[in-house]
């Protein structure tokens, strides 16, 4: 995998430099031999680097130790590899010796490659770009490449043809080092980290239509197909070099290199994240053999007290990180650079077509505007929403001081599509500023409702007007202006609401015409259902029927109708609980909202009794439903039952019938069902008193629901009726809120560890630390157990089974102690479709739940039933026994419910390993020295030569070691080589039987290595 960009030098308060080095190896000739192949011999010599000093090259300290020669025929085709014998002569010379088949035309040469794991036989007869674009280097390692092709034409043999040539070597890693840490009068940096770079690299640079070369004709590099990130990245290091594999370094992926650090006067570190940026503000690419120098040349911002949050810090040298995407313009000493809208949400009728932005480059300080000024227009990634070709001018250029710029997009069609979207950067310089572009398919207020059959005979009475912003609506378009025409009603001052008037001939009237010309403006600030309080303000008669009609840019116009009456008959609900509003709140403040709590579970029964009134009497006085009365009650959260499942709702017998229709027949209020009383004339008792029994069918439930009469004029909906008209009476509507409890608690602890907490707050994050010692026993315990809710009932999540959500990609379940935990294989088992996963299913019984548990639950309900004793929580503490899986454990445990079905509060786990620490030194002669502070030590698997942990030498004879899990190794068999290079060139290293072996004894003696 390939990426290009152009590459620069960065400028700024923080300097870079790149320079991209290569080694020569002369070659000196060769003979042929007679079994078919030829031997090379070569003088080998490695100059010094001009930047890179010649023992911090290869970050193991041993330089070139291995050489291995990809042999290729005329073809391109894979033949053999051939192993060369190395001579050593001092630091990075001598030569080599290699056997190669005779039909050789192409060699790569290949230096420090671990090849235990290259199945030859496999890549037989493979192109060069099938065998080496895609050979990953031994894991951590600094890996050599050089490639030696036949002139095309000359059929001499390749070792005729080496005679003279120079073989140049190129490292498949860039070096990082800070050019200045002390004495630059800003900052003394005391260590420094390079985060979010790849963890593996190619072996070879390849270019896709320029093969492999290096370094090419313009900048690219050459990704791994495992696009694993370096994971021990924990604090800044003391090293004075670090040394990454190839990365795109892109803008929304960005690396980052934390830098540590004090001023000059003071003793105090912050920490400072740098951005490898170019003048151009453009990020750089992290290029092989490449070595990026940090020159600290002004004042760095944006310091950080810890390490964690420098990471979530603007960079230090790119101070249009902390201006906002909404601010439309930015400058510099020279420019500025305006866009005339930082975001355009465009109807669907724009699409398909080109639309056209602006922007404007001003000079400042005397700087002339010509066409080289034009800045770059691109998408981001992630465009949907238009063709990836943009026109870019300037339009004209005003008194060589203003350039007016337009961008010309293409549309796509929305298609199924609700929304699409995409963001435009426009760059003059380091200047930049992005502009969104959003087109929407036309939204609708639905559901929306107003009162109806209101009592036409008194001036003041209360109609609310509630309709929706729906979630699909675009954030941009918020906050939303809707305007609100109506004649008969005016805004009821006492709710707590002032509405604005806007004036027909005024800005912003809209192209609704109305009769009356005004309109209320109304300002939705968020999705969802929203109020307007109003009342009458004329004397009407019954029958008398006013509309209320609503618009908005990107929503269709809506016009709902209040009926008026001459009677006084209302629908309202009984045992619901009551919420008086506070000035300044959401509702009204002259009236209550009533609302009945409902647990956030998929089935959870609801039940309210319908109570018919006269409002017309004094006091108000229940009736009875006539015996052809219908009702519709308008939810999109509430199914009702059949007749036939009263078991369900644990009643013998329902008191209304509900009857299938067509909801599309019923216009803008939304889902509806229509019911009607079994026996309407109720005895005097229960006059006009209907229990309805219903259940959710989502576990997030709150909304708003209506329950409303048949109207007059309306066809009937019962369906023995056939369509007729309606002939029953008619009820002023009731509107009541669907409110949900807090969600569910795990109360969850691992091995014992956890925090709680309680309301309406999100459980915190607990921090856990854990060794490297693979199969720990991992105990995860939580709650399946109701609470006691804010109305003193009693909450559980039984009723359907659910399942619960144990992500835990470093865990296996034990299965071993699964019984002890009361548990089964089939309880609790890992999720085949999601890695790391581990689904715990609860049963919909509660009683057949409690015999899973291992004892009573954690957290106690304490609603008090009615015989006077405490809700049964036993067997609702559940133990899941889980082991570590891996050495590296470090990572997120999260658990969570299926909240389609159930909603918990989820409760987040974050590992991390203590480092291996001990003691590390050599022998010298009988003499004990330490590994002195700084020393860079190799940490490496035998069997393959892979880095799978970093070492660093904190003290003298001092070591930290962290584990890599990106990495694959063994804790008990996989024998470790350990190596460190002094500053005379002596190999000193140990070799360690198995990680196992380390943890248990983590002191480390070195000795000579042999050949020294």
């Amino acid at each position: 995998m390939t990426r290009r960009i152009r590459y620069a030098a960065l400028l700024g308060a923080l300097f870079l430099a790149a320079a991209c080095q290569r080694e020569e190896w002369p070659a000196d000739g060769g003979m042929s031999a007679s079994d078919g192949y030829v031997t090379l011999r070569a003088g080998v010599e490695i100059p010094s680097m001009p930047e890179v000093v010649t023992r911090s090259v290869d970050p193991d300290g041993l330089d070139v130790q291995t050489m291995t020669l990809f042999c290729f025929d005329s073809y391109g085709l894979f033949i053999s590899t051939a192993d060369a014998e190395l001579d050593r002569q001092g630091d990075m010379q001598g030569s080599l010796t290699a056997r190669v088949p005779e039909n050789t035309r192409t060699i790569h040469f290949i230096g420090n490659q671990n090849m235990q794991d290259f199945a030859e036989d496999s890549f037989r007869n493979k192109s060069e770009a099938e065998v080496m674009a895609v050979l990953e280097g031994s894991a951590g390692k600094m890996i050599y490449w050089a490639r030696f092709a036949c002139a095309a034409g000359d059929n001499r043999k390749i070792d005729e043809q080496m005679q003279g040539s120079t073989i140049v070597l190129v490292r498949n890693q860039a070096r990082v080092s800070v050019l200045n840490p002390t004495g630059n009068g800003f900052l003394e940096v005391t260590g420094f980290v390079v985060c979010n770079t790849n963890a593996y690299g190619t072996v070879a640079p390849w270019h896709p239509q320029e093969g492999f070369v290096w370094p090419g004709t313009e900048p690219f590099i050459t990704l791994p197909q495992n696009r694993a990130v370096v994971s021990d990245i924990m604090d800044v290091r003391t090293a004075s070099d670090q040394y990454v594999f190839e990365s795109e370094n892109a803008s929304d992926n960005p690396v980052s290199v934390i830098l540590r650090g004090h001023l000059p006067s003071e003793d105090t570190d912050l920490y400072y994240r740098v951005m490898l940026i170019d003048d151009e503000g453009e990020q750089v690419l992290i290029r092989r053999n490449c070595h990026y120098r940090l020159n600290i040349a002004g004042t760095l911002s944006y310091g950080q007290p810890d390490f964690v949050s420098a990471l979530e810090a603007p960079a230090t040298n790119n101070v249009w990180v902390s201006i906002s995407d909404e601010v439309n313009e930015v400058e510099d000493q020279n420019y500025i650079l305006a866009v005339a809208k930082t975001s355009y949400v465009l109807g669907e009728e724009e699409t398909g077509d080109s639309y056209t932005l602006y922007y404007t480059v001003t000079g400042k300080n005397g700087t002339r505007i010509t066409e080289a000024d034009l800045p770059s227009v691109t998408w981001l990634d992630g465009n949907k929403v238009g063709g990836m070709n943009v026109g870019n001018r300037f339009a004209r250029i005003e008194n060589n001081t203003v350039g007016y710029g337009e961008i010309t997009v293409n549309l796509l069609r929305m298609g199924e599509n609700d929304k699409l979207e995409g963001t435009l950067l426009v760059k003059k310089g380091r200047l930049q500023r992005k502009i969104k572009v959003i087109t929407v398919k036309t939204q609708k207020f639905e559901p929306a409702w107003v009162g109806t059959q209101v009592y036409g005979h008194n001036i003041g009475e209360h109609v609310t007007l509630m309709f929706t912003i729906p979630e699909s609506c675009p954030q941009e378009l918020l906050p939303l202006r809707v305007l609100i025409s109506t004649n008969d009603l005016d805004v009821r001052h006492e709710s707590g609401m002032d509405l604005p008037l806007v004036f027909k001939g005024e800005e912003g009237y809209g192209e609704l015409d109305n009769e009356w010309g005004y309109k209320y403006v109304y300002t939705a600030r968020q999705t969802g259902v929203q109020r307007v309080y109003f009342e009458n303000v004329l004397l009407q008669g019954e029958g008398h029927v006013g509309d209320v009609m609503l618009e908005a840019n990107f929503f269709d116009e809506l016009t709902k109708q209040v009926v008026f009456a001459d009677h006084q008959f209302s629908i309202t609900v009984s045992g619901l609980n009551e919420y008086n509003n506070l000035p300044g709140g959401d509702y009204a403040e002259d009236d209550v909202i009533l609302y009945r709590l409902v647990p956030q579970k998929k089935g959870a029964n609801v039940q309210f009794d319908m109570q018919m009134m006269n409002n017309g009497e004094q006091p108000a006085q229940p009736v009875n439903a006539g015996d052809r009365d219908e009702f519709l009650l308008y939810s999109q959260n509430l199914n009702y039952y059949l007749d036939d499942e009263t078991d369900k709702a644990g009643v013998a017998e329902f008191d209304c019938t509900f009857y299938p229709i067509d909801e599309e027949s019923w216009g803008s209020g939304g889902r509806v069902h229509m019911f009607m009383p079994k026996r309407p004339q109720k005895p005097a008792s229960e006059t006009g008193r209907y229990a309805i029994y219903m259940y959710t069918n989502r576990a997030q439930s709150a909304e708003v629901v209506r329950i409303a009469s048949n109207q007059p004029g309306s066809s009937s909906g019962y369906p023995g009726n056939g369509g007729a008209p309606y002939e029953g009476n008619a009820y002023r509507s009731v509107t009541f809120e669907l409110a949900n409890y807090n969600p569910f608690r795990f109360a969850a602890r691992v091995n014992g560890e956890g925090t709680d907490t309680s309301g309406a707050e999100e459980e915190t994050v607990t921090p856990l630390s854990w060794t490297y010692r693979p199969q720990q026993q991992v105990d995860i315990e939580l709650d399946v157990t109701s609470f006691a809710g804010s109305d003193g009932k009693s909450v559980d999540p039984f009723g359907e089974p659910f399942e619960i959500y144990i992500d835990a990609p470093m865990l296996e379940i034990d299965e071993s102690r699964l019984a002890e935990c009361n548990l089964t294989d089939g309880k609790l088992k890992a999720d085949p479709s999601v890695p790391g996963r581990f689904i715990y299913t609860v049963d919909a019984q509660r009683s057949t739940e409690r015999t899973f548990g291992t004892g009573s639950a954690l957290k106690k309900d304490g609603t008090l039933l009615d015989n006077g004793g405490s809700v049964d929580q036993a067997g609702e503490r559940k133990r899941l026994p889980f082991l570590t899986g891996e050495v590296v454990s470090a990572g997120d445990i999260t658990v969570s419910s299926d909240e389609e079905m159930v909603v918990f509060f989820r409760k987040t786990f974050r590992v991390t390993n203590e480092s291996i620490r001990g003691i590390i030194r050599y022998n010298d002669n009988g003499v004990m020295r330490d590994v002195p502070r700084n020393a860079f030590v190799s940490f490496e698997r035998v069997s393959n030569g892979t880095r799978i942990g970093s070492m660093t030498i904190t003290a003298d004879g001092e070591y930290e070691l962290r584990l890599r899990k990106e990495y694959a190794f063994n804790w008990y068999t996989d024998p470790i080589g350990v190596y460190y290079r002094d500053g005379e060139g002596n190999t000193w290293h140990a070799d360690v039987t198995s990680l196992a072996d380390l943890f248990d004894d983590t002191a480390i003696e070195m000795r000579l290595e042999e050949g020294n």
